[in-house]
């Protein structure tokens, strides 16, 4: 019997303690720098005896973890586990960065971690006694692993010991607005996945993701869609970062309402509908505004991204997107590890948005009658009492 990896060991504290009425914003630049992978950690495989085995969400590249080692006569057979399943399909393995469909004398088989699926024939030839379906149950039912099965002749030109490395089509996602289980790339249904998933994360119940996927598939510049994601969940890191790096892939943010938390999308409102708190509205002396200081805060932004190279054998890179803001007076830079994007003209996107965020941010406090809680966590009020000059939009936080 095999010993396999491990599944993540994600729950735990999320961003705010997971404070009920309060919005948790997206990933601080520190946050994404924490959860984002080195370029040892992308391409180099390791042995899969308890290890961490990964969660893919959209198209990604991953080395292997090694798994079960055997022989039949002088054949090398080698299992490469890729991540947790049940994914949409492995593009394609490379061994030693050559496709490993093109090297004569080397047969694969690939396991897309089904909860269903066998003990694969070839390993149980080379190993024996072999009988492992690489599935696992932690009390909700079975849950494969996504692997692949090499066998490999003494005559195939792999060019030393058999690195490996896959490009996946990552995790089938449940979409609320079609009712359906497919592969998706689309960042707020990774984030539900990984609230709502009661394995590795937080078996919560997830209110407005259908509206989160529809602001993530919102057009830029009329052509390519918002938000997508391309990202591997590869360490044990509290939940909470990866929540916060997902929204933030999404634009959107998160409030913890109880047993549930409710996406609530980064998008634009019109104001001329919005809710209006007038004097009569708010309680007397309760309206505090305070500008805070932008002084130190940064004026560009240097956004590296994940950078698919035109070869389908080579490497992922990190491709870099450079935004300033255009009227500083001047030059602070920052850094935004946005590993999970794939695409420069989305990287720009959200390396604009957070520059735009830190500048002329206003606190606004006050007390207001809102019978029938009418206004909840995320909305978008317009504060209105001219006696102090102000009609100023403001997101409810908490």
């Amino acid at each position: 019997m095999a010993t396999i990896p491990r599944l993540p060991d994600y729950v735990g504290p999320a961003p705010g303690g997971g404070v009920v009425g309060r919005v948790v914003g997206r990933a601080t630049a520190k946050q994404l720098e924490q959860v984002a992978s080195t370029p040892r950690t992308q391409s180099l495989p390791v042995t899969a005896a308890g290890a961490l085995c990964p969660i893919i969400y959209g198209r990604r590249n991953v080395p292997a973890l090694v798994g079960p080692i055997g022989a039949i006569g002088t054949d090398l057979v080698i299992t490469y586990i890729w991540c947790i399943g049940q994914i949409d399909a492995i593009e394609q393995v490379q061994i030693n960065d050559v496709d490993a469909s093109t090297i004569t004398g080397v047969t694969l088989t690939h396991y897309l971690g089904t909860p269903t699926q066998g003990v694969d024939p070839t390993l149980a030839s080379a190993i024996p006694g072999y009988n492992d379906t690489l599935r696992v149950d932690l009390g909700n039912g079975y849950r494969g692993l996504a692997y692949t099965v090499a066998r490999i002749t003494t005559s195939a030109a792999v060019g030393g010991a058999p690195r490996a490395r896959a490009t996946l089509r990552g995790r089938v996602l449940y979409d609320e607005r079609t009712s359906t289980t497919a592969y998706s790339d689309n960042p707020a249904l990774a984030l539900a996945d990984l609230i709502t998933n009661t394995d590795y994360g937080l078996g919560a119940t997830v209110i407005g993701a259908g509206a989160a996927a529809d602001w993530a598939d919102t057009l830029l510049g009329g052509v390519t869609p918002r938000a997508r994601v391309a990202l591997a969940l590869a360490e044990g890191r509290p939940i909470g970062d990866w929540m916060a790096a997902l929204a933030e892939y999404a634009e959107c943010a998160y409030v913890f309402e109880g047993a549930s938390i409710r996406l609530v999308p980064d998008a634009p409102v019109d104001l001329a509908v919005a809710p209006r708190l007038r004097a009569a509205d708010i309680i007397s002396d309760s309206l505090s505004l305070q500008a805070l200081s932008d002084a130190d805060n940064p004026t560009v932004i240097e956004a590296t991204y994940t950078a698919i190279p035109g070869s389908g054998t080579k490497p992922w890179g990190t491709g870099r997107a450079v935004v300033e803001q255009p009227s500083a007076d001047r030059r602070v830079p920052t850094t935004a590890a946005l590993e999970g994007v794939y695409r420069a003209e989305e990287a720009g996107n959200k390396a604009t948005a957070r520059l735009a965020r830190l500048t002329h941010q206003v606190d606004v406090s006050l007390v207001t009658t809102d019978t029938g809680v009418i206004h909840q966590i995320g909305d978008v009020l317009v504060v209105e009492q001219p006696a102090r000059g102000v009609d100023i939009p403001v997101r409810v936080l908490e």
